[in-house]
């Protein structure tokens, strides 16, 4: 066989990507020519919700692809339309980056801890959606521009922050601007990020043999999951989408597949999580929806931000929706000796139950719009069914939660939320043998007084 030509958008990101395929192509034997072509996205730099959105790095590829130009595409799996296309076919998913997105602060702040107004350059819809729902006061901005362009962006002062895909970053060897990856229960990435996508013409049997042994089953089925999901939720649906796929092992030798997803409100008001599972040989399975979602996703492009009640995706009988239940120690009540965990769970909960004298200085860290309960004797039913809904509920409790007096309460609930099968997190805090002498200025150590 002569040598592949593979088409690249000309962007520094995308030719690290199409030379990590071409190097690894060519381990296997197989000369590579690269070819570089210009898409609509690289053109304009308006919005891409302006200029068609889905598809705008990826139709002249695909159109050199078509008309022989080229024998093999490299994509930003995130980019693809979810709809086929006749003539194309996916040759191989190679081995997944890390998915996740990151926060990048000249001052090296984490997420929680940015003031109220701090302005966060992205351009996600999806992003902002997500920052605004947190509750934390932040001020998304719309920024476009490559990697390099966005830093800069932040390094200048135009923002104060910016939120990129790790996998970008990574790609480019930038990994060390990085502040913070943020944790999907906080911010979900969206379809398919940080994949890469080979398409193929259906009629190059010897190519696509050629490309398939870039193919990573696990990575192409949590992508396909992803995909389906917002295929099922329709083409054109401009309602915030996140979602993460997980494979893992089912224990009986087979593998199981864990999708969570989220429709967010565009201003961040509103958010619907609900998560499934299914054998990963099925991955398509998993993102599949009820009707339902479909309706929240017209209601969100005409301006309805309510998402009211009801499962974003099908799930069989066996299949059940997730959420989180966090136990979390109070420590002495005071929010400057909670643990940067603590303080992201506080913030990220849907329902938090506390005690009749809780702190108000804890109690301010809960964002607007969550439910805030006096603890009582149905605590870990309302933990159990918050948690089946998708959503994240926190039981705050002073001290550590598994010393002192808080020690029986955590384990009688931590019983019953792990009998029910729900996902479950212990965030200890600092008991008073600790927190005093923190107080005093006492330092604590091995070493003599």
């Amino acid at each position: 066989m002569s040598a592949l030509r593979l088409g690249t958008r000309r962007s520094a990101l995308a030719l690290a990507q199409a030379r990590a395929v071409a190097a690894a192509l060519l381990r296997h034997g197989h000369a590579v020519e690269m070819v570089e072509v210009v898409t609509e996205g690289d053109r304009s730099g308006a919005p891409l919700t302006q200029i068609g959105g889905t598809g705008v790095f990826v139709t002249a590829l695909r159109d050199a692809l078509l008309e022989g130009r080229v024998d093999l595409a490299v994509h930003s799996m995130k980019d693809l339309p979810t709809a086929p296309l006749d003539g194309v076919a996916l040759g191989a998913v190679p081995v997944r980056e890390d998915p996740r997105d990151v926060l990048v602060h000249p001052g090296g702040l984490g997420l929680v801890e940015l003031p109220r107004g701090t302005r966060v350059g992205t351009g996600s819809p999806r992003r902002a959606a997500q920052l605004l729902a947190l509750g934390y006061g932040l001020e998304p901005v719309a920024i476009r521009g490559n990697v390099g362009t966005r830093l800069q962006k932040a390094a200048d002062g135009e923002v104060d922050a910016v939120v990129l895909a790790r996998a970008g970053l990574a790609r480019l060897g930038r990994l060390d601007v990085v502040t913070e990856v943020i944790d999907p229960l906080q911010v979900l990435p969206a379809p398919a990020q940080g994949a890469l996508a080979i398409e193929v013409r259906s009629d190059a049997p010897a190519v696509a043999a050629a490309v398939a042994v870039l193919d990573d089953p696990d990575s192409r089925a949590a992508t396909i999951a992803e995909r389906a999901l917002l295929a099922a939720l329709g083409a054109g649906c401009l309602a915030p989408v996140g979602a993460l796929a997980e494979v893992a092992d089912d224990g009986d030798g087979g593998a199981e597949l864990f999708l969570r997803a989220v429709i967010a409100a565009s201003d961040g008001s509103q958010t619907l999580r609900r998560s499934a599972s299914g054998p990963a040989r099925d991955p398509e399975a998993a993102g599949a929806r009820h009707r339902a979602a479909r309706r929240r996703c017209r209601g969100a492009r005409r301006g309805r931000t309510t998402l009211t009640d009801g499962t974003l995706m099908t799930t069989k009988r066996t299949r059940r929706t997730t959420g989180l239940v966090s136990l979390v120690g109070g420590g002495p009540g005071d929010p400057t000796l909670l643990t940067v965990s603590a303080t992201t769970a506080l913030r990220a909960a849907d329902l938090v139950i506390t005690e009749a004298a809780a702190p108000a200085g804890l109690l301010a860290l809960v964002r607007e719009g969550a439910e805030v309960l006096e603890a009582g004797p149905d605590d870990a039913g309302l933990l159990v069914t918050t948690a089946r809904e998708g959503r994240r509920a926190v039981r705050l409790l002073p001290g550590d939660a598994f010393s002192g007096p808080s020690a029986a309460v955590a384990t009688e609930l931590a019983l019953a939320v792990r009998k029910a099968r729900q996902p479950l997190e212990v965030l200890p805090g600092l008991p008073a043998d600790v927190a005093v002498p923190a107080y005093l200025g006492v330092p604590l150590g091995a070493g003599p007084c």
